[in-house]
């Protein structure tokens, strides 16, 4: 979500000429930070969104595995 304003931000103040009052090469400067960041900010959220349901999955296979070896521990007893 943060990701997103930040994009929007950067766009918004590109397009709205509220930062005319800095040179062009500063602007971009400026704005390509502000981007980028809300870029790597959405990416950053989406990987750690992927590696928690990786790790819930995992977290699963081990309870699977656990309960598999008792049984197999308890039949060869």
């Amino acid at each position: 979500m943060l990701g997103i304003v930040v994009v929007a931000i950067a766009k918004f103040f590109k397009f709205s000429g509220t930062l005319d009052f800095l040179s062009e090469s500063i602007l971009e400067f400026v704005l390509d930070i502000n981007y980028e960041s809300g870029i790597a900010l959405i990416g950053a959220a989406i990987t750690a969104y992927m590696l928690g349901v990786l790790l819930n999955k995992q977290q699963e296979n081990v309870l699977k595995w656990k309960k598999e070896i008792r049984r197999k521990i308890k039949e060869s007893s």
